[in-house]
């Protein structure tokens, strides 16, 4: 684990913001946001996953917008509400810890943007927790059931959201994430367009083993090997080199999809022994992929 400082943190928001390309939330919200964190001498910790126990409970803050037209009637509907002090999605994140009667070890950010990836530290650095080194969905996107929280299976029950004038409800069951999205986005509908919400509340154990899906929608792999070193730059250009290079030799596109993620992940996991997954890059990668391939063929490196 580590201090983060104001100017790691304003170049995480800004790149953040460039992965999303428009989405994600506001930047100037964002730094807003951590204005207030560093003003107020709040320490902002990243922690990768084998940081913190398996058994830590990890949340998911965000906040969720709607673009319904703000005409004057509506607006004359908010006049008279009050207005909490504090942030709705801090509020969100509370709410479920009392519902499940255990405090948060830590929080993900749901997606890439200047908005919701500076939520995720303010809610983190509020609480006095780690903020984890990931995301859930590796870019910005439009809705709930976007993320690969969903691609695993992991249920984003329960939800808990609440909005600024203090209206907050919890999601006990909903019937999938294309449901909740519809749920949660009316509510930000009826709340001035914006709503704090906290779902898919696992523990580290769970969410780090996570492996990678390959699918066609009739036949679905999911790879176990690799680690979270690889979630490092270019490790995704290696992987694109090992797919485009096997499906080259005419191998069927699925069956090279399928095997393009194992081998890079094989390549990953000596990579990790020998640097550590911190120190790792994807020049390792195609070190490793190339030990295996040559082990593969009876060659001696």
């Amino acid at each position: 684990m580590r201090k983060l400082t104001r100017t790691e943190v304003d170049e995480i928001l800004l790149a953040a913001t460039i992965l999303g390309t428009g989405g994600g939330g506001s930047l100037d919200e964002g730094m807003k946001l951590m204005d207030e964190i560093f003003s107020q001498g709040k320490d902002l910790i990243l922690a990768d996953y084998d940081e913190v126990p398996e058994d830590a409970l990890i949340g998911s803050p965000y906040m969720c917008g709607a673009i319904s037209p703000l005409t004057e009637e509506e607006i004359a509907k908010y006049k008279d509400l009050p207005v909490m002090e504090d942030d709705f999605c801090v509020i969100a994140a509370r709410s479920m810890e009392e519902f499940i009667g255990k405090k948060f070890a830590g929080f993900n950010s749901v997606e890439f943007g200047g908005g919701n990836t500076a939520v995720a530290m303010y809610v983190a650095a509020t609480a006095g927790v780690p903020i984890m080194n990931c995301d859930a969905a590796g870019r910005a996107v439009p809705d709930l059931q976007l993320s690969t929280y969903n691609i695993h299976g992991i249920n984003i029950a329960p939800v808990a959201v609440a909005n600024e004038f203090g209206d907050q409800a919890i999601f006990t069951h909903l019937v999938n994430d294309y449901r909740a999205e519809d749920m949660v986005r009316e509510l930000a509908v009826v709340s001035k367009n914006a709503i704090g919400g906290e779902d898919h509340i696992n523990t580290a154990g769970v969410l780090k083993d996570a492996g990678t899906v390959v699918s066609h929608g009739n036949e679905t792999y999911i790879n176990t090997s690799g680690n979270s070193g690889m979630a490092t730059a270019g490790s995704g250009d290696v992987l694109a080199g090992i797919f485009v290079g096997l499906a080259a030799q005419g191998m069927d596109l699925f069956e090279a999809a399928k095997l393009a993620v194992f081998l890079h992940g094989r390549a990953g996991d000596p990579a990790a022994l020998r640097y550590g997954k911190r120190s790792m890059t994807s020049a390792d990668l195609i070190d490793g992929l190339v030990f295996i391939l040559a082990g593969s063929e009876d060659k001696v490196m």
